[in-house]
């Protein structure tokens, strides 16, 4: 399988912003709290190396390892296959500081991603890699 980079399909994020879509997040088929209960925005894309990096509006951000089999869009934003990612936020009504500092950390073959450093509460997930690695909804 050809692989895509991180850094085009930052690339294409970043010229989307900011038509690009907004909505609630999922993850290998789990959603982010209920289904259609908050809107996640985009407000920019970045990459190190095979990670993609996209940060949200509400100071969150989104690591995908190996992303790969996508479709962007003002209408639709899946990234169906990765070796893991973690989803990065704040405990929603608290103050934006380290002791409140989540994470869900979806691990892909037993893979963890080691490149970032986690603080504050994190959890461990293991991926249903029949689901599609992100999509907002």
């Amino acid at each position: 399988m050809h692989r895509i980079s991180a850094k085009v399909i930052a690339q294409q994020i970043n010229q989307l912003i900011p038509n690009i879509k907004s909505g609630t997040l999922r993850f290998y088929g789990e959603w982010f709290g209920r289904p259609m209960d908050n809107n996640h925005r985009i407000i920019r894309a970045d990459y190190q190396e095979q990670l993609l990096l996209i940060y949200f509006d509400n100071n969150e951000t989104l690591y995908i390892n190996f992303p790969e089999d996508f479709l962007i869009s003002q209408e639709i934003f899946i990234i169906k296959n990765s070796k893991g990612l973690i989803w990065q936020w704040y405990y929603y009504g608290s103050e934006q500081i380290n002791k409140n500092l989540r994470a869900y950390n979806y691990i892909v073959n037993n893979e963890a991603i080691t490149s970032i450093k986690l603080e504050g509460h994190i959890l461990n997930k293991v991926a249903d890699e029949n689901q599609p690695a992100i999509e907002i909804c």
